[in-house]
């Protein structure tokens, strides 16, 4: 028997990550830092989180005590 906790759905006009379109100007596709308003903010486990520590870009998961769900915690630009 399975069970499943925490789980968190989400709506197709739920703004998630910065650009899921293709950038002429940089030449890249997709940029999966959270959008300031994504519904990933805050979900990751604080556990793991801990054991890792640190997202792609070297940037604390840790340090407002609400991890982001994904490969990178998104962090203000003030």
């Amino acid at each position: 028997l399975m069970q499943f906790t925490n789980n968190s759905w989400y709506n197709k006009k739920d703004t998630v990550f910065k650009s899921i379109r293709y950038d002429v100007e940089k030449k890249t596709y997709f940029n999966f830092i959270p959008d300031s308003v994504s519904p990933i903010r805050g979900l990751a486990d604080q556990i793991i989180a801990t054991q890792y520590p640190l997202d792609l870009n070297g940037k604390s998961r840790l340090d407002d005590n609400a991890p982001d769900a994904g490969a990178y915690e998104w962090k203000s630009t003030k």
